[in-house]
């Protein structure tokens, strides 16, 4: 299973990471909303080798665009932007603009069908449970790589992932590829997941956390009493830490 790093592209983590430890991860996701925001050399040069590679996914961050509160977001002018650079750049794998809930099905499939035409590609379409098992199913039958959303907002609950196994099955009995938004469970990987992303590598900053890949998954360890935390140096460590927690995935699940 692919355990895509994301949230490099956010500045936080983009000037504490170097261009060469970047690199060191074999997969990684972006979002458009910070790639477009945060642009600079060493962001480019991450996209542009795993890009090539084909070890690198862009997700649209129209969600993300929403959730900052600005009501007079025009999607369409922000789509045009998104299609402009995944044109300018050639990027093999990119997230539809999974934005249901903000302008409803019907407009995201419009919106679908026109990031496809004027970038000449397949998108990776974004199911979320709202849409139905037949749109899923229908989903599977059109492409060979798709995302199962909801899983890291809790949209779709704990009591639900047997449910989600059996997507991911008839995906997989059908040939087609899913990934997992958001989805870094130590047994994610049991799922049968081609993929799935987070930043959660990035998180123990927030707590003084440092984390510690032990036993197939990662672990988090709080400073002792009286300890300082250093945030740049968890912020390092953590990042290597993940990193021994994706080659342990790469070599786990269906391929």
């Amino acid at each position: 299973m692919r355990l895509m790093l994301a949230g490099l592209d956010i500045p936080a983590n983009n000037e504490v990471i170097s261009l060469k430890d970047c690199l060191l991860s074999k997969y990684l996701l972006m979002s458009f909303f910070y790639v477009e925001k945060n642009m600079n050399e060493k962001i480019a040069a991450i996209i542009d080798a795993k890009n090539k590679t084909d070890t690198f996914v862009l997700d649209s961050g129209a969600f993300t665009l929403f959730s900052t509160g600005d009501k007079s977001v025009d999607f369409d002018a922000y789509l045009t932007r998104y299609i402009n650079y995944i044109n300018e750049n050639d990027i093999k794998r990119f997230i539809e603009l999974d934005i249901d809930a903000v302008v409803g099905y019907d407009k995201v499939l419009q919106m679908r069908k026109r990031l496809e035409k004027e970038t000449g590609k397949k998108c990776i379409p974004t199911w979320h449970k709202s849409r139905g098992v037949q749109a899923y199913k229908e989903m599977v039958e059109d492409y060979d790589y798709i995302c199962i959303g909801g899983l890291g907002n809790r949209e779709i609950k704990k009591s639900e992932y047997p449910q989600v196994k059996k997507l991911v099955d008839y995906a997989n009995a059908k040939h087609t590829k899913v990934h997992g938004l958001a989805f870094t469970r130590k047994d994610a990987y049991k799922y049968g997941f081609y993929s799935v992303d987070s930043t959660s590598w990035s998180g123990g900053t927030r707590y003084g956390q440092a984390h510690i890949f032990k036993n197939g998954g990662i672990i988090s360890q709080g400073r002792g009493y009286g300890q300082r935390a250093n945030a740049q140096t968890i912020q390092k460590h953590n990042f290597f830490e993940w990193l021994k927690f994706q080659k342990y995935v790469d070599r786990k699940g269906k391929r």
